[in-house]
């Protein structure tokens, strides 16, 4: 079994950790937390599977080289994810919803949350604008922007 790769992160805001740590679970990987309170786990498995995914290597589109993808399409593909996410209330899920406000989450599950959007889009979406996304609206504007979103 391999050990995870870890790095220290100065400091960091918690949803780093959480979100790695979420990310690790599903990886049903081994996690070691260091004794630290700024650390953050990263299963070398998923390192891996980054790096040979083949994301980085699709030809782009004619548009500037990127690729781009619809804002509408998007939106429908955002809006299945959360209303299959198990802890929210289907009928509550709008365009506009917020994750906390409207629908209810709390922050780790906002953080599994953008997690399956991640999977849902085969992207790797930064901490720094992880925590960013708080809503329907942020995480359909930051997809539709992003030339790696699939």
């Amino acid at each position: 079994m391999q050990r995870p790769v870890i790095r220290r992160l100065g400091n960091r805001s918690a949803f780093t950790l959480v979100a790695a740590v979420a990310r690790s679970s599903q990886m049903r990987s081994a996690v070691r937390v260091p004794s630290g309170s700024h650390a953050r786990v990263i299963p070398s498995f998923m390192c891996s599977l980054r790096a040979y995914s083949g994301s980085h290597h699709d030809e782009p589109s004619s548009r500037s080289g990127q690729y781009l993808l619809d804002k509408n399409d998007v939106l429908t593909r955002v809006l299945e994810v959360v209303k299959n996410f198990e802890k929210v209330d289907a009928s509550k899920v709008t365009p506009e919803s917020h994750f906390v406000k409207d629908l209810g989450l709390n922050s780790l599950d906002v953080v599994e949350v953008v997690f399956a959007i991640e999977q849902e889009f085969i992207l790797d979406i930064p901490d720094h604008d992880a925590e960013k996304i708080q809503s329907i609206p942020d995480a359909v504007e930051y997809i539709a922007q992003n030339p790696m979103a699939k």
